[in-house]
């Protein structure tokens, strides 16, 4: 994937904000669907990524340059993936969902693989986002004929079903008055809980 690059200077010397000269992108994704009779299905989806900067230098002055070529690009899990399995009993259903999100690094310098002395430093912070895994399950009744509707479902649902600490997303931000680089992540919800009520008229 090649995009138009602006690493460059105005007349004044500042940097000039753009895209990097190159990045790539290689991945596969799959998803399956399979039946075990009439009452049990199981569906799986699964994605593999290299997202990586080919070339890229971020100006920070007139005169200093980041290199970020190689790095990782900062969001994107390498791996990620669900599974679940569903099974119907007469107007029931229950499923049992698990998903999973690989590594992710929450800026370009890919918790600074470049510079292994600063993750030595006393006090390091290491700048990812920690793999996680997170269960989900639902539980939905169907009801025909009910307050004038040809078939209503009432679903039940739990998300994050054992209640897992986890991170989502993030950023590093420079807080004065040192304007050190300080990782911030954003935290996914606790155990939440849903009722839904679907009608075909």
């Amino acid at each position: 994937n090649e995009i138009v690059y602006n690493g460059a200077l105005d007349d004044n010397g500042n940097p000039i904000t753009g895209n990097a000269a190159r990045s790539r992108h290689r991945g596969v994704e799959a998803s399956l669907t399979a039946h075990a009779g009439r009452a049990l299905e199981l569906r799986g989806a699964f994605q593999w990524s290299a997202d990586r900067f080919g070339e890229y230098r971020e100006y920070v002055d007139s005169t200093t340059t980041v290199n970020y070529s190689g790095n990782r690009i900062a969001g994107f899990p390498g791996v990620s993936g669900r599974v679940a399995a569903a099974y119907r009993v007469g107007r029931g259903r229950v499923e049992l969902a698990v998903e999973h999100a690989g590594r992710q690094y929450l800026d370009n310098t890919q918790d600074e693989r470049k510079d292994p002395t600063a993750r030595s430093a006393p006090g390091y912070v290491a700048k990812t986002i920690a793999p996680w895994t997170v269960a989900n399950a639902a539980l939905a009744y169907r009801v025909a004929r009910f307050l004038g509707s040809e078939s209503t479902e009432v679903t039940f649902r739990v998300s994050n079903l054992f209640d897992r600490r986890y991170e989502t997303a993030g950023y590093v931000d420079y807080p004065a008055p040192s304007y050190a680089p300080t990782p911030v992540w954003i935290p996914a919800a606790t155990r939440s809980y849903f009722v839904g009520l679907r009608a075909s008229l």
